[in-house]
Parts: structure tokens; C-alpha cells; sequence
């Protein structure tokens, strides 16, 4: 999600975008798409970012991955092809609203049978998980949803993941807030969760100013 003032200065953002990503044609189609005709755009998952979690997946062989926040399935897309056609991911988010916008797209890019949608609260899916047996197992999930919940779904996800898998957290840096004691309950509960994070011994951490802000999370 790209809701916020860019944390890099312009003329280096508009460099990054410029010269350092080679977008799929079928994501940034779906990209351009939601930006014309789909309200809440500001949600979507920067071009940058999403060729940074697609390098995650290869640099991991990761196959199985969790999304948490689907909104149109842009990073979605670009997730699926990075894992191959041997690959599973789950596609968490409370309504399918928006989701169906990007399922034609998923097809072109002939990415769909490798992505299970589950409509549900993201925590319940979560749950669900954890209680069909799939407890450390997860290569990567990415968390970009309501931020209200980050530290719930922080626990849940971290229980799902394999040692030496990683979570990546959207918007940890929400909107640049520095003092967020004085700021939305979304920024204080993200606030919230990098102190989490920092001092949970069970795992490694760093925090990337691409768009709002990514936290890596390892699994020790």
C-alpha cells in the first residue's frame, strides 16, 4: 500500500522508478488499470516494492506463501509468477470487492491455479492455518492489510513461518510519522509492531524506506 508521502527525496524516487524496475507487462497493466478505474488506489503495492518481494521469493525458492491484503492482487500477480508454476499462494483478505478486479489479470498472466483465495477476517484465515497443520512451514508471507491488526497478524504469521522464512510488513514507516503517540491508531498500532519486532529474540529484522516503509522479518 502506497498511502503515504514518499520517505526518499523525488528526483531519487523518480530515478528508482525510471531505471531500476522491469515491471511484468501483465502486473503493470493491472497497475494502470486500478489506478483509472478502481477507487482506493493510493492501496496499491508500489512497482517497486513488488519487484522487491518477486527478488525475496527467487533469492529464497520460496513456494509457499502467505498475502495478507489482497486489495486488487497486483502484488498478488507479481508474487506467483516469482515462485513458478510449482508453487502455492494464499490470498487473505476480508472481501473479494476488489480482488476480482485483478482475477482476469492473474489469468493472462497465466498465474491463477497457483493463487487460493480465502474471504475471510485475516486472522480467522490465520487461525485456520495454524490449526490444519501448517505451523512452520511458510516461506514468506507479506502483510499488507488493516493496520489496526499488524501485531495480531505479526503473531499468528511468525508461527507459520519456517526457520529462515521472512515476513515483509507494508507501511511500517505509515505516512513518515515520528511522533506517534500523537498521531492515528494505525500509525501507533505500526508503531506498535516495529517495537515488536525489535525486541522479539526469535527472529532477525531491518527496515527498508521503499514507498511507506518494508520490515524484514527472519525466522531464527
Amino acid at each position: 500500500m502506497n498511502n503515504s508521502a514518499p520517505l526518499l527525496l523525488p528526483e531519487v524516487g523518480a530515478y528508482l522508478g525510471q531505471h531500476c524496475v522491469r515491471s511484468h507487462p501483465v502486473a503493470q497493466a493491472l497497475y494502470e488499470h486500478t489506478q483509472a478505474s478502481v477507487p482506493f488506489s493510493q492501496w496499491l503495492t508500489t512497482s517497486e516494492q513488488v519487484q522487491f518481494l518477486a527478488l525475496l521469493i527467487r533469492m529464497l525458492s520460496a513456494k509457499r506463501i502467505i498475502e495478507v491484503g489482497v486489495y486488487t492482487g497486483h502484488a498478488t500477480l507479481v508474487m506467483a509468477d516469482a515462485m513458478g508454476s510449482d508453487g502455492q499462494l494464499i490470498a487473505c483478505d476480508k472481501s473479494d470487492q476488489w480482488l476480482k478486479t485483478g482475477q482476469p489479470f492473474w489469468q493472462e498472466a497465466g498465474v491463477a491455479e497457483r493463487i487460493d483465495v480465502r474471504i475471510a477476517p485475516a486472522e480467522e484465515t490465520l487461525q485456520a492455518l495454524l490449526d490444519d497443520g501448517h505451523a512452520d512451514c511458510m516461506d514468506m508471507i507479506f502483510i499488507d492489510a488493516d493496520k489496526i491488526h499488524y501485531p495480531i497478524y505479526y503473531e499468528l504469521a511468525l508461527s507459520l513461518l519456517r526457520s529462515g522464512g521472512v515476513m515483509v510488513l507494508d507501511n511500517a514507516l505509515w505516512i513518515g510519522e515520528h511522533t506517534y503517540q500523537q498521531s492515528s491508531p494505525a500509525a501507533r498500532a505500526l508503531h506498535a509492531v516495529n517495537q515488536q519486532v525489535t525486541q522479539d529474540e526469535r527472529v532477525w529484522s531491518s527496515c527498508l524506506p521503499l514507498a511507506s516503509g518494508l520490515l524484514l522479518v527472519c525466522k531464527q
